[in-house]
């Protein structure tokens, strides 16, 4: 099995601290407001309306690829940094769904972040040559990286089983 893996964007990854430090000042407001003495108040119940429970099936159904991002291939086959649409269009038919993608029998595993790919799953056990060699397996990942992507430094992680190599590219920016 081979994987590969990008940083979520940075505007995703700020987006938790900022309703964090919101949450933050809202706390300090309350807590200003506890420190005088007060009359023991009665809380208000307020019933919100009951939604229906909406199935994740229903739900990806709904959700659509966000509007600036663009289709255009940036990987030799499709992989890092392409869209669900680039996906299909190179390997067929998804059985998953927008967020994680299953193609060609579970061979290929894409999961996608603000509709590209930021992880892909290799699994070779799922073709009919299930045993590959570091070199088969390296040209098959060749691939999935973005076409501008640069080698930044290979190592072995031995406690985990594998080899990791690490790549920039311009175009996942």
């Amino acid at each position: 099995m081979v994987g590969m893996t990008t940083e979520p964007p940075k505007q995703t990854a700020k987006e938790p601290k900022q309703e964090q430090q919101k949450e933050q000042k809202s706390e300090k407001t309350s807590n200003k407001q506890e420190a005088k003495p007060a009359v023991a108040q009665p809380k208000e119940k307020k019933e919100e309306p009951k939604k229906p429970e909406e199935k994740k099936e229903d739900r990806v159904k709904k959700e659509e690829q966000p509007k600036n991002i663009t289709s255009e291939q940036i990987t030799p086959k499709g992989g890092l940094g392409d869209t669900l649409d680039v996906f299909e269009k190179q390997y067929g038919e998804n059985a998953g769904d927008q967020e994680m993608g299953r193609f060609q029998n579970d061979y290929i595993l894409p999961m996608f972040l603000d509709g590209k790919a930021w992880n892909i799953k290799i699994q070779f056990e799922a073709t009919n040559q299930k045993a590959r060699s570091m070199k088969e397996a390296l040209t098959v990942a060749q691939g999935f990286i973005p076409k501008d992507a640069q080698k930044v430094k290979e190592y072995d992680q031995p406690e985990m089983g594998r080899k990791v190599i690490e790549y920039k590219s311009e175009l996942l920016k």
